[in-house]
Formats: structure tokens, sequence, C-alpha cells
């Protein structure tokens, strides 16, 4: 930011100062030392809010989908093994487990571990019970990819939210 500024104005000594006046109106956030737009900043702030609120109190909470027990979402999963004709590891099993029974969970993993394998696992497992699955990625190419995946429907999270927003879109489970 200072190189950029000292460019654009020729005087290195304001450009110095730019930062701190920028956070001081309000134009800027200081942000892991460094700057942010204070919009961006503020956005963020306000998921980790939701995410973490989401994580202290992280069981079910669905006024007409029961909760699933995990002796249902075991017996689901060795019905879904036997169909694949593999058996998933513990930890994809877990991640099964954490998908169908909070709110929050997070599923990462370096290529061919294995995470294709959990999110087709946790669809099958979820029509079982019911659940409206909504698949999404941050990319078209991406979301292609779960589809094909998957064998269900995928999409952007952007195109996912303008459903929402053109009321388009069911949210439940069909009553």
């Amino acid at each position: 930011v200072i190189k950029s500024v000292a460019t654009k104005l020729g005087d290195a000594t304001l450009a110095r100062r730019a930062p701190k006046l920028a956070v001081e109106d309000h134009g800027a956030a200081a942000y892991d030392g460094g700057l942010q737009p204070v919009g961006t900043h503020l956005m963020e702030r306000q998921c980790a809010g939701i995410l973490t609120a989401a994580m202290v109190d992280a069981q079910q909470y669905d006024l007409v989908a029961r909760e699933i027990k995990i002796p249902e979402i075991n017996a689901a999963l060795a019905e879904f093994e036997s169909g694949q004709g593999f058996r998933l590891t513990e930890r994809q099993r877990d991640a099964v487990r954490l998908a169908l029974t909070t709110k929050v969970g997070l599923l990462g993993g370096y290529a061919g571990s294995g995470k294709t394998s959990v999110l087709k696992a946790i669809c099958d497992v979820a029509d079982r019970f019911g659940r409206v699955m909504h698949l999404m990625a941050l990319s078209g190419k991406a979301a292609k990819r779960i589809s094909e995946a998957t064998g269900r429907p995928a999409s952007t999270i952007a195109a996912f939210l303008r459903r929402i927003e053109e009321k388009g879109l069911s949210m439940g489970p069909e009553v």
C-alpha cells in the first residue's frame, strides 16, 4: 500500500502515513499485519461470528426433519458401502456422521484422499432420511465435478444465492 501510494503521490513521507489514516477514517481495517477493505473485513467478521456460534451449538435442529441418530447413520453407511463395493475409512465415516449431525463441518484433504467418496456417501445417507441436499462450489468447474461424482445437481455458491433471492429454491424437505 505504501509503495503504491508513494508512486501516486510522489511523497514517501505522506505515503507512510496513509495506512494509519485509512484505518482512522474507516476506509480500511487493520488485519493480520496488513490492511483489508472495511466492507470485506465486516462481512468476514460477521460470517466468522455465525460459524463460531453454530460450532458451539453444533447439534442438529430442524422443525420438520427429525434428528438422525448415529446408529441409523452407521446402518445407512453399511448399506452405502455394500452398494459401492468398497469400505470408507473410519475418518471418512466420521466425516459423514459429522455432516449429518452438526450444523457446521469442514471436509478437506489432498487430491485422491476420498473427499468425493465422502460427499457421495453424505448425499446417499441424507437422501435415506429425507434431507434436502444443496451441493455448491466456488467455481462452475468444481460444481460440475461434484455433480458428476454424486449424480446430483450442483451449482456455484453465487447461483445458489441467486435462486434463494428469486425464491425459486426450496430449502427444506418436501412435506
